[in-house]
């Protein structure tokens, strides 16, 4: 199920999708719905110029992003989901997706937000290091992180949300808004 890299395998994403469209109910789930909300709600900032969001899976998230920056740019490794997060973004002008992963794939642009939300768990400790790195890399002043991450556990997981949010704390430092509950936590950081 892991690659050399220590990550979930990305083919095993499109293997999901192509199973069933929504196959974690990012549409109709009030967990999933609410922590959108939630998470959105803790962000310092109305309004963003560039957003980068990372496992964008089939868009439901970025459609709200969408609305608070003047440029979206997501990226998902399965294909079957990138064409339905294009389906439901068609008419937004203002999103790119891209399909791909990361790091390989992150692009070389700077951002002032940077959304990982329920992908951190996907990755090793040493892989996902080298994400939270590059957030802090690549942020432009005065910029937000923003991570959000269920606390279950999952076969498909690699570590725990909480230890996700720990590297993030140990690369980004003390977070700006913090909320948690039993079923997720959700932070900031500020450049």
């Amino acid at each position: 199920m892991t690659t050399s890299a220590q990550r979930i395998d990305p083919e095993s994403f499109d293997k999901v999708y192509r199973s069933t469209k929504d196959p974690w109910n990012f549409e109709s789930s009030w967990y999933e719905l609410r922590k959108y909300q939630l998470s959105l709600a803790i962000l310092p900032d109305p309004h963003y110029r560039r957003c980068f969001e990372p496992g964008a899976s089939i868009g439901v998230l970025s459609q709200s992003l969408a609305r608070r920056c003047d440029q979206l740019v997501t990226i998902e490794a399965s294909p079957t989901a990138v064409n339905v997060a294009k389906k439901r973004l068609k008419g937004t002008p203002n999103v790119e997706i891209r399909c791909g992963s990361v790091p390989e794939d992150w692009p070389d642009e700077n951002f002032d937000l940077l959304v990982l939300s329920e992908i951190g768990y996907y990755f090793d400790h040493e892989s996902f290091a080298e994400i939270a790195g590059r957030c802090s890399s690549l942020l432009d002043s005065g910029g937000t992180v923003l991570a959000a991450h269920w606390l279950g556990n999952s076969p498909d997981h690699l570590r725990h949300g909480n230890e996700v949010h720990s590297d993030l704390l140990a690369t980004l430092g003390t977070p700006t808004a913090s909320y948690s509950e039993t079923a997720f936590r959700a932070e900031t950081w500020q450049r």
